[in-house]
């Protein structure tokens, strides 16, 4: 994790040369990377593999402070805040991170489309995963997300590395992979190779 957290991330956003500087710790520290819904757990589960033939889809569901909790956009969001300014993406956006993510949209859309415009769109997008109501809103998504690296789920999420035992609800293996039916999903890479360049 990399995210520098403040109060209220919108009057952040209101900065002027806003950029990564201003967003990210050096270094970050470590995660827990987490689904806010059991498909996307078991995506994650089924496909790790040791190497060595065997596999064992470990599912474990617990409870996090939302104070602690910002959304991993690193598959989704972060590809896609690019493409802001256009209407199709914008409406996808706010229809899987809510529309809590539009006032980041509209500061990404109005970025030069240029090299400091590109850094600019990546600090805009870390406040972006920080704002209490797109996490909440992100957490509520019913849409599937097809996401880069055959990434698959409907909310992602990364808190600090250390869930204690007392927040794990509950440890199981799921019977059988998640079905994905690929015509309900938002693309990540279908709507960038659409809209990149336009």
């Amino acid at each position: 994790m990399h995210h520098r957290r403040f109060a209220d991330p919108l009057v952040q956003l209101q900065r002027t040369n806003l950029s990564i500087a201003d967003t990210r710790f050096d270094g970050g520290q470590p995660a827990t990377f987490a689904c806010g819904d059991e498909n996307g757990g078991a995506h994650y589960a089924w496909r790790e593999d040791t190497g060595e033939g065997t596999r064992v889809p470990i599912m474990v569901e617990f409870e996090a402070d939302p104070a602690d909790v910002v959304v991993d956009g690193r598959d989704g969001l972060y590809t896609l805040i690019h493409l802001a300014g256009h209407p199709e993406v914008r409406f996808m956006l706010a229809m899987a991170w809510g529309e809590a993510v539009l006032p980041y949209l509209d500061a990404a859309a109005a970025t030069e489309l240029n090299n400091p415009g590109f850094e600019q769109r990546l600090a805009i997008c870390d406040l972006a995963c920080t704002d209490p109501d797109v996490v909440a809103a992100h957490h509520t998504n019913q849409k599937p997300i097809l996401g880069r690296c055959e990434t698959r789920y409907k909310s992602a999420f990364m808190l600090p590395a250390v869930v204690p035992p007392s927040s794990v609800n509950r440890v199981w293996v799921p019977e059988r992979p998640p079905h994905w039916a690929a015509e309900d999903c938002i693309s990540v890479g279908l709507m960038y190779g659409c809209f990149h360049g336009r």
